[in-house]
């Protein structure tokens, strides 16, 4: 049986990490010090519509040391933090564990191959309504798909294995050939949906029934197709009207707060210098112009400074 270790204890690794519990994996939580104590003290505890699960006795810490027999980590932090992270487990990586990307934005995975070696990297993408209000209480709202790939788009008998140990503690999970068009759609799909919510400060259902929403709403979604195609990610029409017609059907995932707004309430450091400013900063690589983009992340750095 493998060791594996969750890195970030919030909505995803909280979640994702019991779901690997229940399934009888050895896991090993590593948490901010606050988070590690209480959640020591009073265990883990979802609250979800397919089953709540609770956990009294939890393995957690925060000292990175602890990841030193682990095969697989799911790095499941905020995209600020990827880079400390990945310096700091670096020492402790045992030859042959890979680490597996459960964040938001498309440089993740960059950051992680120029520190730990590119083959230690799996990149995913994760489609779930999740959202943890104190440390150790998660609360679920719906979906839980993973997606998993390799940098160089081959399907490969560890990517296999992934998808296998994934299965078997009931979360459904995926192989793609073109991991970076699957961080692309995600980062759209965020850069709308974050964006929106967290500047209204409530949950996305309101906006798309307005014209004006729904104006601009497409548009940003046009804005970040033109700079993905620049990158070398063919974005095509049809999957703009994808994501715009799961709004519009009230889709769970879209009707759920979303990450930004969570941390927005809770006066948290934002994640949008990897979302909106992903697109931004491509798009000064490509002389793509993205003024809603950095509309958006203006909005936001004036609320994140309060």
């Amino acid at each position: 049986m493998k060791k594996l270790a969750v890195i970030g204890t919030g909505g995803v690794g909280g979640y994702f990490g019991a779901k690997l519990l229940k399934a009888g994996f050895d896991v090993v939580f590593v948490a901010t010090k606050k988070s590690a104590e209480i959640i020591s003290k009073n265990g883990l505890k979802i609250s979800s519509p397919s089953g709540d699960m609770e956990f009294k006795e939890v393995k957690v810490t925060s000292d990175y040391s602890f990841i030193k027999d682990c095969d697989v980590i799911f790095l499941c932090t905020k995209s600020q933090n990827t880079k400390e992270v990945g310096e700091g487990i670096k020492p402790y990586m045992k030859q042959g564990a890979i680490i597996v990307s459960l964040q938001n934005g498309i440089e993740n995975e960059e950051i992680l191959s120029e520190i730990l070696g590119a083959e230690r990297v799996i990149p995913a993408q994760i489609y779930i309504s999740v959202a943890s209000y104190s440390a150790g209480m998660i609360e679920h709202g719906g979906s839980g798909e993973i997606v998993i790939g390799e940098l160089d788009n081959q399907t490969t008998d560890r990517l296999r294995e992934l998808q296998n140990l994934l299965m078997s503690a009931d979360i459904p999970t995926k192989i793609t050939n073109d991991y970076r068009k699957i961080l692309w759609l995600k980062l759209l799909v965020n850069s709308v949906y974050n964006g929106f919510s967290a500047i209204l400060g409530d949950d996305f259902k309101k906006i798309p029934f307005s014209v004006a929403g729904k104006t601009a709403f497409y548009e940003m979604l046009k804005e970040g197709q033109r700079v993905a195609n620049a990158d070398g990610v063919n974005i095509e029409e049809k999957h703009l009207q994808k994501i715009t017609e799961m709004t519009e059907e009230g889709n769970v995932f879209f009707n759920y707060p979303s990450s930004t707004l969570q941390d927005v309430k809770k006066h948290k450091p934002l994640e949008i210098d990897y979302i909106q400013g992903a697109i931004i900063r491509k798009g000064k690589k490509y002389n793509i112009e993205t003024p809603m983009n950095e509309l958006i992340w203006s909005l936001l750095k004036i609320k994140e400074q309060g």
